[in-house]
């Protein structure tokens, strides 16, 4: 869990926070890498829960 989170943080500081601030090199469309960034962080919290409740069972 805690590689998921370390993941996804650095993912957030280091692509989503710079395209905002328009300092990533090609970064034109923020939106959309935000967007992308947010499915993927909530695809891999949904996988987390789910071997989570496996795991339980």
């Amino acid at each position: 869990m805690w590689r998921a989170v370390l993941v996804v943080f650095f993912s957030e500081v280091l692509f989503v926070y710079p395209c905002f601030l328009g300092i990533g090199s090609g970064c034109h469309i923020p939106e959309i890498k935000f967007y992308l960034f947010k499915y993927l962080f909530l695809k891999n919290i949904k996988d987390i829960v789910a071997k989570w409740s496996n795991a339980s069972d």
